[in-house]
């Protein structure tokens, strides 16, 4: 469901926004991951793994930044469409949040994996 839901938010997104944008929106899924693995599974980082994340937050708040600039300037054309301002930030909303849903699938699987005695392969297995 994860990879459902996940795929729903990003391609609805994507209606929104340029494939550009997206593509490293989605870089959010390493500090998203992080965050829900240091909430749900009690995961400790290093001063270098919070370096790396913290550059890639700004890199977000960079890219982020610099699309909603361009999309102030004008409407952007994807496709047959131009999208506003608001409909592109709310494209960038939803393929970020579909990283949050991937990430929290990333983080259920490696406890289900860590916790039981299936192998890696029948965890995979089941998700495809």
């Amino acid at each position: 469901m994860g990879d459902l839901v996940g795929s729903i938010l990003s391609f609805t997104g994507l209606v929104y926004i340029s494939n550009s944008t997206a593509q490293m929106l989605g870089s959010s899924i390493i500090i998203m991951v992080a965050l829900n693995s240091y909430i749900f599974l009690g995961r400790l980082y290093n001063r270098i793994q919070y370096l790396g994340m913290g550059i890639v937050l700004a890199s977000l708040l960079v890219v982020g930044y610099s699309a909603d600039m361009a999309a102030r300037d004008k409407t952007v054309s994807t496709g047959m469409q131009e999208y506003s301002a608001s409909q592109q930030a709310f494209g960038m909303f939803l393929c970020v949040l579909a990283r949050v849903v991937n990430s929290i699938q990333f983080v259920l699987e490696e406890k289900v994996m860590g916790e039981s005695g299936f192998h890696p392969f029948e965890v995979t297995g089941t998700e495809g």
